[in-house]
Order: C-alpha cells, then sequence, then structure tokens
C-alpha cells in the first residue's frame, strides 16, 4: 500500500507542523493494482459449489483437518440449518 501511495497519492503539506505526507488517491491506487499483469505462475481460483440447500455461510477456513496432505474446509451456516460443516477434500479437488 505505501508504494502505491508513493507512486499515485496526493501530495500534501500540513503547515502547522511542516510534515509531508501522500494522500491516497482510490481512483488512481485501483488503476495501479488492476494494470498489474499477474505472473504467469499465479495461482487461478474458480468457483464451485460443494454443497446444496446451504444457508448463509458465516465463515469458512481451509486446513488439512484430516492430515492427508490436501485442504479440506469446515464453515458454518445461518438459520434454518444452524450446523458445522466439514468438508473432506478427496486429493482430486472433489469435496464430500
Amino acid at each position: 500500500m505505501m508504494v502505491i501511495m508513493q507512486k499515485n497519492g496526493v501530495a500534501v503539506k500540513d503547515d502547522s507542523t511542516g510534515i509531508s505526507y501522500r494522500r491516497l488517491d482510490l481512483a488512481a491506487a485501483l488503476a495501479h493494482v488492476f494494470a498489474a499483469t499477474p505472473p504467469s505462475n499465479a495461482i487461478q481460483f474458480s468457483e464451485h459449489l460443494i454443497a446444496k440447500d446451504y444457508a448463509y455461510a458465516y465463515g469458512i477456513a481451509a486446513a488439512d483437518i484430516d492430515e492427508d496432505g490436501d485442504v479440506d474446509l469446515t464453515s458454518a451456516d445461518y438459520t434454518p440449518h444452524n450446523i458445522l460443516y466439514l468438508f473432506e477434500n478427496d486429493s482430486t479437488g472433489k469435496f464430500r
């Protein structure tokens, strides 16, 4: 964030203290971030439905819960279910 502010921030000087700083220009910062080309080896994410009839999720955590070397998911949903879920990864990216 500091690099973006140094490159794109609006220069401001506080006359009472003599301190200079850069104020964030949000439009310039967003343009800077989205203009960057991701490296060719960048991780790509996509959406996959792993459960149906799922209510609003309160949170999700990813960890190797069953210690088999792949990432499993756990989550909790809202009413009417109020259930804590464990989605085990079958090592191919499919969850059960």
